[in-house]
């Protein structure tokens, strides 16, 4: 009984997101929020763009006066693409966190569908996350990496997108039932900081190398690298993508399908 209701909510969630009306309304609101966040802004998109640029000049500063010995090719490729996609996922974890709470009026009083408050707001993030990705290949560009390793990249871009949009629908459920999950994950993701490689290079003799061969992030923002700097990865590394972003469109799918319908009880 449970297996025949968890495959009716995931066939139902499924085909909600794939029509163009979900499809319709949450580029709408996405587009209405990106605007909306900017407008009076002098500065405008820039604002986004200056907490991984002030990290990268910081950590680039620290790198190349303190740690000088240590050689990472192409670091401050390398340095850019882990602050970009750690800032990218806390982007999307934070916003879907509170999407449901935040729109509950919205949803008491118009009959829409949750699923597109949660495609929207990953949307939105999205278009943010167009202007990082421009700022990375500009450096790429300046540090004379090919054409075509800038298109694998954007491959590998799009599939931590599908592994982010898993992960907004797993957040988003668990911030209607828990307030403080905002809180949190704030906490978490500085953890996840220092934990993920983001501006140094693991050791596979250390113990924080076997923690991270458990950590989504680490999987996706090698793979990144790879692609932008080398245009080649390992079989293992696109194996473990290929994983993460199938776990997570499942699991996020199915706990949300199994309790978007009680949603409207606990706002």
């Amino acid at each position: 009984m449970l297996y025949f209701d968890f495959m009716n909510n995931f066939i139902y969630l499924t085909q909600s997101l794939l029509s163009k009306k979900t499809l319709f309304l949450s580029y709408s609101l996405a587009k209405t929020n990106f605007k909306l966040r900017n407008e009076g802004s002098y500065l405008g998109i820039l604002w986004y763009l200056l907490n991984p640029l002030s990290l990268f000049i910081t950590i680039l500063f620290v790198k190349q006066t303190a740690f000088d010995h240590v050689e990472i090719p192409m670091y401050p490729i390398y340095l850019l693409v882990g602050l970009v996609m750690l800032s990218y996922l806390n982007r999307v974890v934070s916003l879907s966190t509170d999407v449901i709470r935040s729109n509950s009026s919205f949803i008491k009083s118009i009959h829409i569908p949750t699923e597109v408050l949660v495609v929207s707001s990953v949307l939105h993030v999205c278009m943010l996350h167009v202007f990082e990705v421009f700022l990375i290949l500009c450096l790429a560009l300046f540090m004379n990496v090919s054409l075509f390793q800038m298109g694998l990249y954007l491959l590998a871009t799009i599939a931590f997108t599908l592994f982010l949009f898993g992960l907004a629908f797993i957040f988003a459920t668990i911030g209607v039932y828990v307030s403080d999950i905002g809180n949190i994950w704030s906490v978490v993701s500085q953890l996840i900081f220092f934990v993920t490689p983001i501006f140094y290079a693991l050791n596979p003799s250390n113990s924080l190398y076997t923690f991270n061969l458990y950590n989504p992030l680490y999987y996706f923002v090698t793979f990144s690298r790879d692609m932008l700097i080398k245009g080649t990865t390992s079989a293992w590394t696109i194996q473990m993508i290929l994983m993460s972003c199938v776990a997570s469109l499942l699991i996020g799918l199915a706990v949300f399908g199994r309790y978007r319908r009680r949603f409207a009880e606990w706002l």
